[in-house]
């Protein structure tokens, strides 16, 4: 079935490329960009199996089967562990833009894998006090497709799930898969849609304000030492790429559709105790949700601390003789967050000064009866 890739033609859009018509620096040959991009990563090419790649290239064909698409290839080791054969961005508009929405189709082929920790798919920088935002797939143990999860962090923003397993296992199917990202720099607002779906809406990242001034690496960057692909070429697979100040949907729509679940999960109960002068233990009961709880959010003293998926998280490298406060929420996979915990407290246990490695004095005045 033929699929349209005609762009939307707004007035909010600031850039867009469906990359079918490149017809120069269309490969990480060398850094020179195609146009609107600010650089290739690389240049560099490697062979496997006797085929030869660079590791990015803008090639036929596209989604629907026409034109053409970018395509990051990555196979074994070929390539290092760099942002080879990525692009760069660095055009937010003038005067630059605090909120975006950034749209474009992935493909993943089901061949198509890698043994890591994590692989930093892009990043966008910022004028303001988040400075960077990640966007990573974690392993969590496994490789990425057996077992990682789309994960985003800020400098002032713990690693936090806004792609499950089960969901990016799902649209990693060699399939194409519309993808949006809408981050307001203002309002501390983050959202993804995939294939016009919400699947993840939160307006508590706190960026704290400035504009976009780089997108470092796109469609992927680096990725943990020692990490590995799988023995063949594959190409994560990339086309139809909309930068707008306003949501342009899988079919250019114009209006965001409603989120598919507005319920937020139960809120947990929390416990608190200190168990040394530098860690107190956290546990709290699992939330319940109508779709499923995703994770849960730690605020230590009315700020946020980290999200785990786990109902426990001790909380180490504290100050002897403190008090500390402590609340808890869940989240499910629409963003929805639940109320905070009732705030519990504890203090860490007074500093011992260092281990105690003298010995008692030997005893004296012995005598056998």
């Amino acid at each position: 079935v033929a699929v349209s890739t005609t762009q939307p033609s707004t007035s909010n859009i600031f850039f867009q490329d469906n990359f079918d018509n490149c017809t120069s620096n269309c490969s990480a040959a060398q850094l020179a960009a195609p146009s609107g991009w600010a650089q290739w990563y690389g240049p560099q090419s490697g062979t496997v199996g006797g085929i030869t790649h660079n590791p990015g290239e803008i090639t036929s064909p596209g989604r629907g089967g026409g034109g053409k698409s970018l395509k990051t290839w990555r196979a074994g080791s070929t390539f290092g562990t760099g942002y080879t054969g990525s692009l760069a961005y660095n055009k937010f508009g003038s005067p630059a833009a605090s909120e975006i929405y950034m749209r474009y189709y992935v493909k993943l082929p089901t061949d198509m894998d890698l043994s890591s920790s994590w692989l930093k798919l892009w990043r966008i920088g910022n004028t303001g006090p988040s400075n960077v935002l990640y966007i990573d797939i974690l392993g969590n143990g496994g490789t990425l497709k057996n077992t990682g999860n789309l994960s985003a962090m800020t400098n002032n923003h713990g690693w936090t799930i806004v792609l499950s397993h089960a969901d990016l296992a799902a649209i990693w199917d060699n399939n194409w898969h519309s993808w949006e990202w809408h981050v307001n720099l203002t309002t501390g607002v983050l959202e993804l849609w995939i294939d016009g779906v919400r699947k993840y809406s939160d307006s508590s990242w706190n960026f704290g304000g400035g504009t976009f001034n780089l997108m470092q690496h796109f469609s992927m960057g680096n990725y943990a030492s020692g990490g590995t692909w799988q023995s063949s070429w594959q190409a994560m697979d990339i086309d139809d790429f909309v930068l707008s100040t306003s949501y342009v949907g899988p079919s250019g729509g114009t209006t965001p559709p409603p989120a598919t679940d507005t319920t937020p999960p139960s809120v947990p109960s929390l416990t608190a105790t200190a168990v040394s002068s530098s860690q107190i233990n956290l546990s709290w009961t699992a939330s319940t949700d109508n779709t499923g709880v995703t994770g849960y959010k730690i605020y230590r003293n009315g700020t946020y601390l980290t999200t785990t998926t786990s109902t426990s998280y001790n909380n180490t490298g504290l100050t002897a003789a403190t008090a500390y406060s402590y609340r808890v929420s869940a989240i499910d996979a629409a963003g929805n967050e639940s109320s905070q915990s009732t705030a519990k407290s504890a203090t860490t246990l007074a500093g011992t000064g260092g281990a105690d490695t003298t010995p008692p004095a030997v005893p004296t005045g012995l005598s056998v009866m």
